[in-house]
């Protein structure tokens, strides 16, 4: 059962959420040690690799985007919300779950920017209370609008947003990428010109 709002949080906080082996923590990107920001950065660096595999984009190595990624920021035009899945039998990071609210001007909007969760614990539950935590967060807020992205073909993930309430828009979603890539057919590859 979760709770109906997040507690105030100052640095980390242990949420009342618990699944089993992990504990899910909300954390603020400065409150994070070394060691901490470290794990992050691998994780999404790891995501982001995996999901070359949805997207008909050119692909990188994991070494290339390493070399990028960085900690999500304390803030921008916006927040951002990180809930960390933990063991409890060593408080080591196995999940997380990176959240951004923002106002455009018409509403406080919301969205679930990375979900990760090591391959061992994948479909035990980690990554449901880690969305529930999100869903938490947004309904806590008064989001009026939230979204989560992932691959088509990423069935794990679509049927885990959708068990937390995610919907495909009615509208068509279109996006744009630097460099001209031609149209990409459902489940094909487009081509980087």
């Amino acid at each position: 059962m979760l709770p109906s709002s997040i507690p105030p949080c100052q640095g980390y906080c242990r949420a009342p959420y618990y699944q089993g082996m992990v504990s899910i923590l909300r954390a603020h990107p400065g409150s994070l040690s070394h060691d901490e920001a470290q794990q992050i950065t691998q994780m999404l660096a790891l995501l982001e690799h995996e999901d070359q595999q949805y997207f008909s984009l050119p692909h990188q190595s994991l070494e290339q985007i390493a070399a990028r990624v960085e900690l999500p920021r304390e803030s921008f035009v916006g927040e951002n919300h990180i809930f960390l899945a933990r063991t409890e039998s060593d408080s080591k990071t196995v999940g997380i779950c990176w959240c951004v609210i923002f106002d455009p001007g018409t509403g406080l909007e919301g969205e679930v920017a990375q979900l990760y969760v090591v391959p061992q614990l994948r479909g035990q539950g980690v990554g449901t209370a880690l969305v529930a935590a999100a869903v938490a967060l947004f309904e806590e807020r008064g989001v009026t609008f939230a979204s989560a992205w992932t691959g088509k073909g990423n069935s794990s993930a679509v049927s885990l947003y959708k068990r937390a309430g995610f919907l495909p828009p009615p509208q068509e979603v279109l996006v744009w990428y630097p460099g001209k890539v031609e149209a990409i057919p459902a489940g094909g590859a487009g081509v980087q010109r």
